[in-house]
Order: structure tokens, then sequence, then C-alpha cells
């Protein structure tokens, strides 16, 4: 019974929770229900989500918590626990296996104070972009929310550890995480100039494989604040709708045939885990192209599928004309090209020219790491080519520091960026996140690439790269991983 779309008054009421996992009544832009949302990703709980729609509730909801709030919790046993900061907690104790509160009472309870501060101005985070949208003084809301983060960079520095309770993260940095997700939502990012070490805190939040797996991009957060300010929130915002024939699952053979693609926007044929189809759905973000997804099942391929692309491979872009393109560089420069509102690719012949070129020495990259990935599994002895893979991180690592710029293409993320991200985010699948300890501007690119809204949007996690990757290894890949 797991859901995605918001359910509304009227909406069936969900049956008994399954054994075995836990129910999440939750709203996809909420911090709130996202702090729970952390909590059971980062704990490895299984678990469904209902997805509530707040404006238009089910009078069954309401039943199991008459405030009609998110987050809520259900138990098999029926039992049902609201508010944020309780539920996390209740988790916490109902699966110890890994611990997030100190063992400590003081410990626990000093996380607590943190987190009460903290609830003065968290609202903030909201109340200054929807006041600036109403054009209304916001300089005493700035102020405060300014003092208040250079108390936690201050706190940092005194305790000299990663995260807030240490050098892993505890309950405390995920209790504030959705707030500084939201931080480009609003255009606080000034905010963070003076506090180096909540700065930093913040970009190792965005490695962890929580914050990851329930991320959303700086548009969608912005699109649905707009939409919350004007008394028109839509609970929904990105998620690809049954009439345009987006899927998430994938389609295997014996699926019928997609409709013609709808005028004014793209179809992509894809997988999810696919790196190279995720080149060209980081190119659709980065250009705002409209778009709408089919994702196809590689082991079971439809016959319509295989008239389209005869080789079988995704990506695949089709246009409303029945324009076919496919292979993710090919797909990537005939998006540049045919919406040239935010060109990727430079200007210049010669700029053109060198991109392709970086890439062409990219590409021998790429079989290393799926080598490597292949020898460890079978008990080789790695060290050799984990060697080569560390000399061409080094070429890559002096390209940047000759350049003196962040990004391969200048200071801004250009194609060659993108082209090149899905490999590096797959790292950890591949084990060999060490093989850029000796990079800086490599690894410094990495985390600015991390910060891209297209990245985000893009993104799996560590923990569901591996998962996929082993199932594919053994033969048996699960396309619908994590659905």
């Amino acid at each position: 019974m797991s859901t995605e779309k918001s359910v509304i008054k009227g909406t069936p009421e969900p049956g008994p929770v399954p054994k075995d996992i836990i129910r999440l009544y939750s709203m996809r832009f909420c911090p709130y229900a996202q702090r729970t949302r952390l909590v059971l990703h980062a704990k490895g709980i299984k678990f469904d989500t209902i997805n509530i729609h707040l404006k238009n509730k089910p009078e069954w909801f309401l039943e199991k918590n008459p405030l009609g709030m998110v987050p809520t919790l259900e138990t098999p046993a029926g039992e049902v626990i609201y508010e944020s900061a309780i539920t996390c907690e209740y988790l916490d104790e109902a699966y110890p296996e890994k611990k997030l509160l100190p063992s400590t009472p003081y410990g626990q309870a000093r996380q607590r104070m943190m987190l009460e501060h903290f609830s003065k101005v968290e609202l903030h985070f909201y109340k200054i972009p929807m006041r600036r949208l109403k054009g209304e003084d916001v300089s005493g809301l700035e102020a405060e929310l300014k003092v208040s983060l250079t108390k936690l960079d201050e706190y940092l520095v005194k305790k000299e550890t990663k995260f807030f309770d240490g050098d892993t993260i505890t309950m405390i940095d995920y209790m504030l995480w959705p707030f500084f997700e939201r931080i480009e939502m609003g255009d606080l990012e000034p905010f963070l100039d003076n506090t180096p070490e909540l700065k930093k805190w913040r970009a190792h939040m965005l490695e962890d494989p929580a914050v990851k797996a329930t991320i959303h991009s700086v548009e969608s957060h912005k699109a649905f604040l707009k939409g919350y300010a004007a008394e028109k929130p839509d609970y929904d915002y990105g998620l690809f709708l049954p009439q345009t024939m987006s899927s998430e699952k994938s389609f295997a053979a014996g699926s019928p045939a997609p409709g013609p693609v709808p005028k004014d926007q793209v179809r992509l044929y894809s997988m999810r885990f696919c790196p190279f189809a995720q080149r060209t759905r980081l190119v659709l973000h980065a250009k705002g192209i409209k778009f709408e997804t089919i994702n196809i099942h590689l082991k079971q391929k439809p016959d319509w599928f295989l008239e389209k692309n005869p080789d079988g491979l995704v990506p695949v872009i089709e246009t409303p004309a029945g324009e076919v393109v496919n292979e993710s560089v090919i797909t990537s420069v005939f998006l540049d090209e045919v919406y040239p509102e935010k060109k990727l690719l430079p200007a210049t012949p010669f700029g053109k020219a060198q991109q392709k070129m970086m890439l062409e020495h990219f590409s021998k990259i790429t079989p290393q790491l799926f080598k490597i990935s292949s020898a460890r599994r079978k008990g080789d002895d790695v060290s050799g080519l984990e060697a080569e893979l560390k000399e061409k991180f080094t070429s890559l690592n002096e390209y940047l520091v000759k350049r003196k710029t962040k990004f391969f293409g200048g200071d801004t993320i250009t194609f060659i960026d993108y082209m090149m991200w899905p490999f590096f985010e797959r790292l950890g699948m591949f084990e060999v996140q060490h093989c850029l300890d000796h990079t800086p501007e490599l690894k410094k690119w990495t985390e600015l690439m991390l910060e891209d809204p297209a990245v985000k949007a893009t993104m799996h996690s560590t923990e569901n790269h591996k998962t996929f990757y082993n199932n594919f290894l053994d033969g048996k890949p699960d396309f619908d991983y994590g659905l």
C-alpha cells in the first residue's frame, strides 16, 4: 500500500500494516516527516509510506491521528505514534540494532536540549522566503537566524568533531538536517559564509546514504514553497502522473506500448540504476526540459521498445515527432542543441572538441571501475588495478589544478561534468573512494557536484547502488529495487 501520490478525502483506507514492517504516513515535502524518513533509512527499517494530502485529509487518517499531522507511524499491532521527535525516538528504541541516540541519559538530554534551542528558529527557513514573496521586511528574522547558525558553528568548533555529537552521525544531526537541506530554497546560502564548520557539516551530511535517499532538488523545494505560499500547495509536485505515461516500475515483455509522446515534452526510456541513462537525466534536469520517463526491464525488454531501438539499450530519447535518439553522449548533445536556452556545451568549436576529447580519455576509466569490482569479487588482488585508477584520478586532479576552476569546464557546471558524474557517484558501490585520498581538487569537485540540483534529483544512495549491482552480478537484477 505504499504511495507516492498523496491520498485524499474519500480514498479507501489502507489495509493492515504488513507483518515485519512499519507504516509511515507522510508528506513528500514536509521537513518534520523527513526527520522520520531519515531515521527509518539510517536504521535500515523496512517500511511503507502513505503520503497524505494535508489540505484534503482522508477521514480514516484523522481517526488515527486527530491532529491530522505528519509524520505518523503505525505498527502491525495497530499502535499509532506521531510528532517527529517522538516517532524518531520510538524507532530508535523499538529497533535498537543501530542506535542513533547516545546511551547515557545525559547524552540523550543534551541532544534534546539542542533540538529545543533549534526549534526556536527552524521555521525561519520557511518564514523568511515566504515573507520575501509577500514583499515583507525580514531583517529581524534574518538576524535571529544568523545568531542561531553562529551558535551552531561555535558548538562544532568547540567539539572539534564532524557532526554535532561526534565523528559519526547521530540523532541530532538528522533532526537538524531537513531545514539545512532547504537553505537554497530560501536563498539563505550567504548565511553560511561566516560559519565554516557548519558549512563543512552540511557537506558531510550530503554524503550520508539516508540523506541521499530522502533528498529533494532545490527546484522542487522552491516550487512547492511557492505553491504553498500562494495557498495552492502541490503535494504531488514532480511526480509523473499516469496520463503522461511515466513509470517508475520497469516495463517488461508483454507490457502495453505507450501512446504518442505528449506535445511540448520528450520521453526518456531509461533504467533507474544505469549510469549512462543518468547522464541523460542529468542534462534533462539541468536544462529544465519537461520530460516523462519509461523505465525498461533490460532482461525482459518489450517488443515495442526493441522496435524503437534494436540494440535494446538505454538511454533512448523520443520526441513528439517520433524522432528516436539513443546512446548517452549522443542523446545529451542532442538535448543541448534542441533546447539552447541553457547551454551546457561550450560555444566555440574548439571548446566543444576539448570536452569531447576529455570524455574520450575518461571513457578509459569507466571499464577500470568494473574490472576492480569484478576482480575483488573473485578474491583477486586489486592493488595493481587500483594503482592504475589512482594514476588516472591524479591526471584529472592535475587538470583542475592547472585550470584553477571549480569544475572541468570552468567555474560553473558544464557538459563534461555531467558526463563524468554518474561514475563518481558510484565510487562507494565500487569500493574505491580511497583512490581519491591524494587528489584534493578532484575530491572538492565531487563535493561541489553533490550540491547541484540536477545531481540531487537523479541520485541514488550508495546502499541502493550496491544492492542493485550485487544482484546484477548474481544474475538477478532487481530493476525495481527500492520502489
